[in-house]
This record gives C-alpha cells, structure tokens and sequence, in this order.
C-alpha cells in the first residue's frame, strides 16, 4: 500500500472539494435541463446529469491527480491494483430524488487505497453542506470540526435498486428495523453516511450497495469516531455496510 505523505494528503482534501463543488454547483443551477432521462433498465434510471456531473469531477481530479479512477457511470479510469492510491466517485447520489426533485441527493468523491477510504469529501448542494474528512483528518461541515456524540436509535438504510426484493429478504428485513426507535430510508447511501457522521442519524445499515456509494460516507463515519465494516470485494461486487456513531454491542434493542 502507497504511503501518503500529509502535504500530499492535503491537496487531495483540496482537489476533492474542488471537484464536488464544481458538480455540485451545476447540478443547483442546470437541475432543468439536467433531468433528461439517458436511460431506463428495470429500477435504474440514468440522467443527464450523471453524465454531465462525472465529466466536471473527472475533469478536475485530473488538473491536479494522475490517480486513476473508479466511477459509477464510466467504471474503470486508469490501472487500479497494486495498492496505488485511487479515487471512486458517485458524481450524484440520489439520481431518482434528484429527478423528482426531492432535495436528498449530494456529490461523493474518495480517495482509496485497497479497500480503505482515505479521505472523503460529500457535497449535499441543496443545503449547502460540504462534509469532508479521513485517515487523520477531523471531520468537518464546511470547513469547520463538527462532533456529536450521536446516540442509538435513528437508522438510515435502504434498498437497493438492483436488490433482493424476495418474501424471504423482505421478512427479515422488518423484524430487524423494528428493532430501531425509528427508520429512514433516503434514497442516497452517502448522503445517509454524512448525516450518520454528523449525528443525525445514529447508524446507517445496507446490503448489496456499490463502493461508489458508500466510499466517501465510510472515510467521513470513521474520521467522525464511529464504527464501520465493509463486507465484499469493494472492487468487484456489492457490499454490506454497516456504520455506527457508538457501539452497536451496546444498543438496546426494542422488540
């Protein structure tokens, strides 16, 4: 695994607010002609601006960073193995929310190496919000160390469009939330991992996400102090994902 030196680790910080700030911006400003509709394939749906956005945070990672590139709407840029440090980026999280206009949707960008997030930067640009943090980096909103306790009873998952939606997968599905005070589902994993980090939600639990989704969320839950597991080949499948602000062990669970 390549070593990153701090001067170096604080230009990637810089490089990838650039990038999200610079997709985030247009997507504010474009949201009507951006909702075109690309594609449609069962629960998926591709827009414009998935496109449009992955061209101005991949246009920018590259004025500063020869690092290649893992992204959800082109997949693979550049060589990655090796332990070379890589970015992965969801250039808009919430695509269906975004099309609807349903103001939960944000720019995720990470830098890895292997299966550990680096560094994660997370743009909510209906609200304004930059939440960015890592490997020895605090975690912050706008610039700014930003620490909540967090507490045990507020969970955000989901279900993922290209899931198991079986009887089986959806019984023990319920028993299990129920277990939780109260449950959210969003409809964007990063911007539930942010929110987890920031203590509004206490947890964030999913199955059979992509790391695009969730790498950024994961670097920002762990600089934050809390607690993931990752579970899957984060480069060649889906992912369980599990976040938690205090310990899980410690929950009590209502029945």
């Amino acid at each position: 695994m390549q070593d990153l030196a701090d001067q170096e680790i604080e230009g990637i910080a810089r490089l990838a607010e650039r990038a999200t700030a610079a997709a985030g911006r247009r997507l504010r400003e474009a949201k009507t002609e951006w909702t075109s509709v690309d594609s449609q394939v069962g629960r998926d749906i591709k827009l414009r601006a998935d496109r449009e956005a992955e061209a101005l945070v991949l246009a920018t990672l590259a004025e500063g960073s020869a690092y290649p590139v893992l992204t959800e709407e082109s997949g693979r840029v550049g060589d990655i193995g090796d332990g070379r440090p890589y970015w992965v980026v969801d250039p808009l999280d919430g695509t269906y929310n975004y099309f609807r206009e349903v103001p939960l949707c944000c720019v995720s960008v990470a830098l890895c190496t292997g299966n550990e997030p680096r560094f994660g930067c997370i743009f909510d640009f209906n609200r304004q919000e930059m939440f960015t943090g890592g490997i020895g980096r605090p975690f912050c909103c706008n610039g700014a160390p930003l620490s909540s306790p967090g507490g045990a009873e507020f969970l955000a998952t989901g279900l993922p469009r290209k899931g198991d939606f079986s009887a089986d997968r959806l019984t023990r599905f319920g028993p299990h939330v129920a277990t939780w005070k109260q449950v959210r589902l969003i409809g964007s994993a990063a911007l539930s991992l942010a929110w987890t980090a920031a203590g509004r939600f206490d947890a964030y639990e999913e199955t059979g996400i992509l790391w695009w989704d969730v790498a950024a969320g994961v670097a920002l839950v762990r600089a934050a102090g809390g607690q993931v597991s990752v579970s899957g080949d984060v480069l060649g499948g889906t992912l369980d994902v599990r976040a938690y602000r205090q310990d899980p062990n410690a929950r009590v669970k209502l029945s």
